[in-house]
């Protein structure tokens, strides 16, 4: 069995435990790209009011969705393995995943991470 080397989140933020996980904020863009090292997995979470687009740029990801069913926990609804010129999407409605590198060697992808909003627009008692 392979040992895992995995990543603590945090309530705000990731933690880089052991410099497994590289991010690179592009400035003034809604784009980074993250350097997974050999055998890096980042744990369950969810991009709360986000939509998350990823790009495989070198190498191969593992990409596991969940549902959260509250006090019962997290089960699997998808997995799938990302190389290269491979993209994926995750926002509140499809679930909460984990990206693990499978690899012997470190892989590369690039985010685009944008805040959704939800507006209701009531055209009650509106006057045109």
């Amino acid at each position: 069995m392979v040992n895992k080397l995995y990543l603590k989140i945090n309530k705000n933020n990731i933690i880089n435990m052991n410099q497994l996980y590289k991010k690179f904020s592009i400035p003034c863009t809604n784009l980074s790209i993250i350097r997974w090292k050999p055998k890096a997995i980042i744990p369950i979470h969810n991009h709360k009011n986000q939509t998350c687009s990823m790009f495989i740029l070198k190498g191969s990801l593992e990409e596991k969705v969940y549902n959260n069913t509250g006090l019962q926990g997290h089960y699997l609804v998808d997995t799938k393995i990302l190389t290269r010129y491979q993209c994926s999407f995750i926002n509140d409605e499809i679930g909460e995943h984990t990206v693990e590198n499978l690899s012997n060697e470190d892989s590369w992808s690039l985010h685009y991470c944008k805040k959704t909003y939800n507006v209701d627009l009531e055209m009650s008692n509106s006057y045109y």
